[in-house]
């Protein structure tokens, strides 16, 4: 986090700001991310986000009425959604795997105590 967007998100930063770092997102970033096929709005989403950098949550538009902000609420949940999935196909094959284990793990238990011996005998020819 912080790599493109230039910083973490803390208290001290605007609420814009603090969304664009928890994103790890410039405003051009985000702008292509919603807007990458329609120009007209890349450069409403990059001007409008650059406007309301350092606005306080009071004096930005409603987010219900904001066509800016319904894409990047739409954008977030996409993401988000992308990475409940990535997530969960990350935990299945890590219960897999565990699973698997387990399974070794009960298979050498059941093996006799008896240890395999050092050397074997020879073959007379």
């Amino acid at each position: 986090m912080g790599v493109r967007s230039g910083g973490l998100p803390s208290v001290e930063q605007s609420f814009v700001m603090r969304l664009l770092h928890g994103l790890n997102m410039t405003p051009n970033d985000l702008a292509h991310e919603i807007a990458h096929d329609n120009p007209a709005l890349f450069r409403e989403v990059v001007l409008t986000l650059k406007e309301w950098a350092d606005a306080s949550p009071t004096r930005l538009p409603d987010v219900d009425r904001d066509a800016v902000w319904f894409a990047i609420l739409t954008y977030i949940d996409r993401q988000y959604a992308y990475l409940m999935a990535a997530k969960h196909e990350v935990n299945g094959l890590l219960l897999k795997q565990r699973e698997l284990r387990a399974m070794r793990t009960i298979g050498q238990r059941g093996l006799d105590d008896i240890s395999a011996p050092t050397s074997l005998p020879r073959r007379r020819p």
